[in-house]
């Protein structure tokens, strides 16, 4: 009898810290469609454009676990020529309120990404960000860690694609189903830590 009791609890502790350490980050995927870019004239006008190369983004998702993790697929991801700027910008809300701008670029010189984290217009030092732009893959995948953003249990997240040509700015407003451009993020639902 005595046996029986131990086994079974230590089959409840199993059990328990299995399912503990099995947290899943939160994550969301919002509806995202082809041919919703938007080309930026410098008067800020703006009008739909057929343009889809380095800016069009089809999937995308963000998730919230030990790192923040932003993944986007693209319907043509190319390698940037000479004066060709690629840009990821996801701005990260968290619950004390205080805003991030974790910010992902590519160029020629610079193909495979750098990644940087700013508030308050202040670029921050962080350790542990990285990012991969994959052009055979035509995706783009990043990750920031919680601890940089200052550990929050929960975020709200806005991105945008863009695409700076030097003589043109194309925009993609992730999330949304037209073109359009907006000077005001819309930031997601919460997302709790998992």
């Amino acid at each position: 009898m005595r046996v029986r009791s131990v086994l079974t609890v230590i089959a409840a502790t199993s059990v328990t810290a299995l399912l503990a350490s099995a947290a899943v980050a939160d994550v969301d995927k919002p509806a995202e469609g082809a041919g919703d870019v938007s080309i930026v004239a410098s008067s800020g006008d703006t009008y739909a454009s057929e343009q889809s190369v380095n800016v069009d983004v089809t999937r995308h998702s963000v998730s919230h676990g030990k790192k923040i993790t932003i993944k986007s697929r693209y319907t043509d991801l190319a390698t940037p020529s000479k004066g060709d700027l690629i840009a990821l910008l996801t701005w990260l809300k968290v619950k004390n309120g205080t805003e991030y701008s974790f910010t992902l670029g590519a160029t020629k010189n610079d193909k495979s990404g750098t990644p940087r984290l700013f508030s308050n217009n202040t670029q921050l030092t962080c350790k542990g960000m990285s990012v991969k732009f994959d052009y055979d893959a035509e995706t783009v995948v990043a990750s920031v860690p919680r601890s940089c953003l200052g550990d929050p249990a929960w975020l709200r997240y806005y991105t945008e694609a863009s695409f700076d040509t030097g003589s043109d700015y194309f925009s993609d407003r992730v999330g949304t189903t037209g073109p359009g451009y907006r000077e005001k993020p819309n930031y997601s639902p919460k997302l709790y830590k998992g």
